[in-house]
């Protein structure tokens, strides 16, 4: 009888876990939306060796090939340019709903420098992944990127402490849920620039870290500078080119939302993050 008992509470346990497995997929599908802004501020250009930016984010993929939504290039220096590519229609338009866009590539100069990260959908993780390409002035070579986090505490806490509750959700830090890396290579960019084709697999994502800890999103920012690439140099005659990821980290996700599975119906809207780190570029 004992023995029943302990295999009872064991499958007790299963059915909870399953059941609080579920409920998390649930939230995410309700909770899905992040309006990000990014301008030319996102990319710090300390030493002047910079050429151009350029962003990427996607609506579809189909394997290591992505269809590209939105792409944005900053070309620096004396003629400093924006220019933007816009690959959605009026269905897709976040930014304008119901404006008449055609489904043709629509080019926009003189940008006005908003970009935003696709909204983070649980069902869908690998299109709220955002790439930056950023190339260096000829012969140039870089002594690090850093990723520099303005934040000083993960979301829900402050220097009175806190438990990870909030009550406003129009403001919050992207910092907190943000995971960053260096990928090796793009395999191909079509010429224009409607489709990319890259594997992540062996990116080394990082994030910021809150209380002294790797997986603690909790308190007080403990490292808000992290190293992505450093000591890099161009081949003879080349342009060094550098392609950095972003994406939203599911682990800091799961801790804001956990923290708030009992609140967050008080809430009059979907979270808003806002942008709170810079990259710099250091020659």
């Amino acid at each position: 009888m004992k023995k029943l008992k302990i295999i009872f509470n064991l499958i007790t346990l299963a059915l909870t876990t399953g059941l609080l497995v579920m409920i998390t997929l649930a939230w995410y599908a309700v909770n899905k939306q992040a309006s990000v802004e990014a301008g030319t501020g996102m990319v710090a250009d300390l030493d002047n060796i910079v050429d151009t930016v350029e962003y990427y984010n996607f609506k579809t993929s189909n394997g290591n090939t992505y269809t590209v939504r939105q792409y944005v290039k900053y070309t620096f220096g004396m003629n400093e340019t924006r220019e933007q590519l816009r690959f959605y229609n009026n269905e897709d338009d976040v930014e304008n709903p119901g404006a008449i866009i055609s489904p043709k590539p629509t080019v926009l100069t003189g940008y006005d420098g908003k970009f935003k990260m696709n909204e983070f959908d649980f069902l869908h993780q690998g299109l709220s992944k955002y790439l930056i390409r950023i190339t260096l002035k000829q012969g140039e070579s870089l002594s690090s990127i850093q990723f520099v986090s303005n934040a000083s505490y993960f979301i829900g806490y402050n220097q009175s402490g806190g438990n990870g509750i909030v009550t406003d959700v129009s403001s919050l830090s992207l910092s907190s849920v943000v995971k960053f890396g260096k990928i090796d290579s793009i395999d191909d960019i079509a010429e224009d620039h409607s489709t990319v084709q890259f594997n992540d697999s062996s990116v080394n994502y990082m994030h910021f870290i809150y209380n002294n800890s790797e997986e603690d999103y909790s308190n007080a920012i403990t490292t808000s500078k992290q190293t992505v690439a450093s000591s890099l140099a161009p081949a003879q005659g080349e342009k060094l080119v550098i392609n950095l990821l972003v994406d939203y980290n599911i682990n800091a996700l799961n801790a804001f939302y956990g923290n708030n599975l009992s609140t967050s119906g008080d809430w009059t809207k979907s979270p808003v993050f806002d942008l709170d780190f810079r990259i710099l570029v250091l020659g």
